[in-house]
């Protein structure tokens, strides 16, 4: 059996893909995202506490929706981006607190659900997951 060698993968829905795959391809071919894919030989492995993940996740959440709600500055798709990044590091370890606050919130008991607490933090919107992104694939 023959390895793919894949040479990037889309930051957004972590799909990943060969050469052949995305030559002359000006989108990810799974999902459509214009974003700037991810180098697979770039993967890495990094250690860190949950607790200083939790606080990036919480800042970089923030600041992208706040990139978003300023029009004309291109960060309308920041807030799907950082949730794709922020949603694969959160199934490495499903057991621990969300990395996210909108996540966070939106996984209160379901009393929330049934509308007996109010909220006016938006729920996370749907994102795609078409693929790994990174992890197993360390070198």
């Amino acid at each position: 059996m023959v390895d793919r060698l894949e040479v990037q993968w889309c930051v957004d829905c972590g799909a990943r893909f060969t050469a052949e795959e995305v030559e002359g391809c000006f989108a990810c071919p799974s999902c459509g995202s214009e974003s700037v894919p991810c180098d697979a030989a770039k993967d890495v492995r990094v250690e860190a506490n949950w607790h200083e993940l939790r606080i990036l996740g919480i800042w970089a959440e923030n600041h992208a929706r706040h990139c978003a709600a300023r029009p004309g500055n291109g960060g309308e798709k920041m807030p799907r981006t950082v949730l794709a990044i922020w949603r694969r590091l959160q199934r490495q370890h499903p057991g621990f607190a969300p990395l996210t606050l909108s996540e966070e919130i939106a996984g209160l008991p379901a009393a929330l659900d049934r509308g007996q607490i109010e909220s006016n933090v938006p729920r996370p919107e749907p994102v795609p997951v078409n693929g790994p992104g990174a992890v197993g694939h360390v070198r």
